[in-house]
């Protein structure tokens, strides 16, 4: 009797065991879904880099037996990067100029000359870049906006909020506006 619950044990080990030796997925969690492979579109402006690995370490180089350089092999998910190169000077040359161009489109709603209107109601106004901004009560409550609100502040520094950093641009193709036909 002993021997036949052993061989049930067996067996039933057996029948759980079995199943898991299956080669379907490879390993990897796969979903109990049958799903379709969804591929996202590349960014605009951005290239592919695909997945790879390097081996980081001194890569043999010991010369004094002390073994404290040791290889290691790092993977690397694939990912977007920017087609272009820039500097983080550049970079902090574009914040700069974004901050500004928002700070001139708010002294805009209180002084009218830093705004430049245009006759065509289709065009936007655009930012008038002569205009000299001033360290002047109401320029600074009009810009308070753009600094992080006292209670969110950080060593109680003023600083600007980049949440607010919102930078909107228009596109004007002059080959495509060059090309059209003004005949009726």
């Amino acid at each position: 009797m002993k021997f036949f619950k052993q061989c049930a044990a067996m067996l039933l080990l057996f029948m759980l065991i079995l199943p898991s030796c299956k080669n379907s997925g490879n390993g990897e969690l796969i979903g109990v879904m049958d799903r379709q492979r969804v591929e996202a579109p590349t960014p605009f402006g951005t290239v592919f880099i695909p997945s790879g690995y390097y081996t980081r370490g001194a890569g043999g180089e010991d010369p004094a037996y002390s073994q404290t350089y040791s290889t290691k092999t790092i993977s690397i998910s694939s990912f977007f990067m920017d087609e272009t190169e820039i500097t983080n000077n550049k970079y902090r040359q574009f914040i700069q100029w974004v901050t500004d161009s928002i700070k001139r489109r708010l002294l805009g709603e209180v002084d009218p000359a830093f705004i430049i209107e245009s006759e065509d109601e289709n065009i936007p106004p655009a930012i008038n870049w002569n205009t000299r901004i001033k360290n002047t009560p109401e320029y600074n409550e009009a810009l308070e906006v753009l600094y992080t609100p006292v209670n969110e502040r950080f060593l109680h520094k003023k600083e600007i909020d980049t949440r607010k950093l919102n930078y909107e641009f228009y596109w004007f193709d002059y080959q495509a506006a060059a090309a059209k036909s003004w005949e009726d």
